[in-house]
């Protein structure tokens, strides 16, 4: 069960890492494994303004965003990936 204890106690440990994009990785997946998926999208957005060419963080962002229904912003990500990426 996830619990806010354990959730909190997750995003602490990602409190952390010297790296910003660490930090946001890390507190991005705690919040997808709670299904808190407006915050993971906001940590993947915040990772991608870091590494704006990412394959994977573009991919993760676009599939966050859709399960927040921002279908709009969802669609933007996935059209910067490369063909071949595409699902």
């Amino acid at each position: 069960m996830k619990t806010r204890h354990s959730i909190l106690a997750a995003l602490e440990f990602w409190e952390r890492p010297d790296s910003r994009l660490m930090r946001h990785l890390g507190r991005a997946s705690i919040f997808s494994w709670a299904r808190m998926f407006p915050q993971a999208a906001e940590e993947y957005e915040a990772a991608l303004a870091l590494t704006p060419e990412s394959r994977d963080l573009l991919s993760r962002a676009s599939d966050a965003q859709r399960l927040t229904g921002n279908l709009k912003r969802a669609a933007e990500l996935a059209e910067r990936l490369p063909p071949s990426a595409v699902p």
